[in-house]
């Protein structure tokens, strides 16, 4: 389950609850006695305990699991078996875990999208080593066919160029965003064949750092 993962007090800077949940959480507490507990009066609302004036606050857990990123909100305020005490759970989607995938036949990989989670299936994604970053980047086939090209797109590897010759002769092709005109300098390599199906394609995944981790077809 999702917490909100501060003993502090602090609302988590959400602006006021909405007026129906005045009286979801009232009265005087302990702090650091008096566990966090849900509303027996609202629902989706965890009562919290404040440190600075001992009484019970409102956590509203839709709008803590908006802050968190999930586009759905909550899913329900309850009890939390690993922590001991009420907490907020977050609407997270699909799936919680690529198993709930594998067992639903749904796909391979569970994946979030845009605040929300989504079962798919994965795909390989060949990586090569960025022209102008530390990282590694995508070789990725871009135009359109018959005229492809399997490039490493590095997106940091803005030059001015015109003609290939302008390039370095490390990154020799010249390539231009025909939407914003910038042009950029990258090589050739060899991208992984598109296994996905369906009208989906096969995109890049990424962790926390922005470091490429695998392909989903989406």
């Amino acid at each position: 389950g999702e917490g909100d993962g501060d003993g502090d007090g602090d609302v988590d800077n959400d602006p006021d609850p909405d007026p129906d949940l005045s009286g979801a959480c009232s009265g005087a507490c302990t702090y650091g006695i008096d566990l966090p507990t849900c509303s027996e009066s609202a629902e989706k609302v965890l009562c919290w305990c404040d440190q600075a004036t001992s009484q019970w606050i409102i956590k509203d857990c839709n709008q803590i699991c908006i802050a968190e990123g999930y586009a759905n909100g909550a899913e329900a305020c309850s009890f939390d078996s690993e922590s001991g005490y009420d907490l907020c759970f977050c609407n997270v989607g699909e799936c919680h875990s690529s198993s709930d995938c594998v067992e639903s036949g749904t796909g391979d990989i569970c994946v979030n999208v845009e605040g929300e989670t989504v079962c798919a299936d994965s795909c390989q994604i060949n990586t090569c080593d960025c022209t102008a970053g530390v990282d590694m980047c995508a070789c990725t086939t871009i135009g359109i066919a018959p005229n492809t090209m399997d490039v490493c797109f590095d997106t940091d590897a803005t030059y001015d160029c015109y003609y290939d010759s302008d390039c370095p002769s490390s990154s020799p092709n010249c390539l231009e965003n025909s939407q914003s005109g910038v042009t950029y300098c990258m090589f050739e390599c060899a991208a992984a064949p598109d296994t996905c199906t369906g009208g989906t394609e096969c995109s890049i995944l990424v962790n926390g750092s922005d470091q490429i981790v695998g392909g989903a077809c989406l």
